[in-house]
């Protein structure tokens, strides 16, 4: 991968107020002028639904960075794409929280959902104190949407660390910003097929500012999806300062998929191997079920083959020689359900 090499000088002008929406980029000038968000401006899908087993990931949201390495960086295209925004208040203490839409084609218990923040020069030792999750039924915006499950002052931590991850811009690079994940324990909580907004917010350590929530962030596109932001009073769209660009916010979750009738026949049908993998997997199917296709996605979400299963007979075997090492989920549609199965590929 290219090496980039940033400057070692920072400065970090924050503007810090107690009821401020969004970290601003680190710019040279006093004033930053913020424009109007595009509210009409196409939202593009970077959502992925997995149909897993138990304790799987089942949704991811987006990626919360978009150059990997050691560490890995969330950054800001400042230069680039001309955005301005660093993150956005998520401070239980200052009543903000963030939202964000899922919407889920089958039925899911949620046992877990990861969220994300930052404190400025916070240590690279996570300094989250609690975590407050709560479901609605529709757009929290709208006055006919209510909260059916979750509220806001259960602590629901359940893990929190650093994932070998720095929240920086182009011009302005460093090590200030470590973003922290914190996984909300959310047992009980069962999904139907359906769409719902989750809404989240943070109690960190007073000695620093924030937390402040990153957006999702994938290199090059600066509108990322349709989260919203209330301030204990409204809620806005979550939209960079700079550009106007909508912004969605990462998470994960973690469940088990509740299967019907015809996906359970399905699982039973099926299995993979060799697993692990070196060059090749094979699908069995033992009870010949009329198949339509297989979708193989990394862990990450990204889908890297789709294969056809329409004429398939007891076998099909798929050439994965190509594929880094890693765990990768084969998502495998029938003519009466469908079934995610996962192998490892050394």
């Amino acid at each position: 991968m290219k090496k980039f090499t940033f400057c070692l000088t920072l400065f970090f002008c924050l503007f810090l107020t107690v009821n401020m929406s969004a970290q601003s980029a680190d710019v040279e000038t006093e004033v930053t002028t913020e424009v109007a968000p595009k509210i009409n401006s196409v939202v593009p899908v970077t959502g992925t639904e997995f149909h897993g087993t138990r304790g799987a990931l089942i949704y991811d949201n987006g990626p919360f960075f978009n150059v990997p390495g050691s560490p890995n960086i969330s950054l800001l295209e400042d230069q680039t794409l001309g955005m301005n925004t660093l993150g956005n208040n998520v401070n239980i203490g200052q009543t903000f929280s963030l939202a964000d839409d899922v919407t889920l084609t089958s039925d899911y218990e949620v046992d877990a959902i990861d969220l994300y923040c930052y404190q400025t020069n916070a240590p690279n030792t996570s300094t989250v104190a609690a975590v407050y999750l709560q479901v609605w039924d529709g757009d929290p915006s709208d006055p006919g949407s209510t909260v059916i499950w979750g509220d806001l002052s259960t602590d629901l931590l359940d893990n929190t660390f650093w994932p070998d991850t720095y929240r920086h811009s182009e011009s302005n690079p460093g090590t200030a910003r470590a973003i922290f994940q914190s996984t909300a324990n959310t047992t009980g909580l069962t999904l139907s097929a359906g769409t719902y907004w989750l809404e989240w917010t943070f109690m960190g350590d007073p000695a620093f500012s924030g937390p402040w929530g990153p957006p999702i962030a994938i290199l090059g596109q600066g509108t990322t999806g349709n989260a919203m932001q209330y301030d204990g009073a409204a809620w806005t769209p979550l939209a960079d300062s700079g550009t106007g660009d909508l912004m969605g916010a990462p998470f994960q979750m973690y469940g088990t998929e509740i299967l019907g009738v015809n996906d359970v026949a399905l699982d039973k049908a099926l299995t993979l191997f060799p697993n692990p993998a070196q060059s090749e997997v094979t699908i069995s199917n033992n009870s010949e079920l009329s198949l339509v296709k297989a979708e193989i996605y990394n862990i990450q979400g990204r889908l890297m083959q789709t294969v056809d299963l329409s004429s398939m007979g007891q076998q099909e075997t798929i050439n994965v020689s190509s594929y880094s090492a890693g765990v990768y989920l084969v998502n495998i549609e029938g003519q009466n359900g469908s079934v995610t199965k996962r192998f490892v590929k050394r």
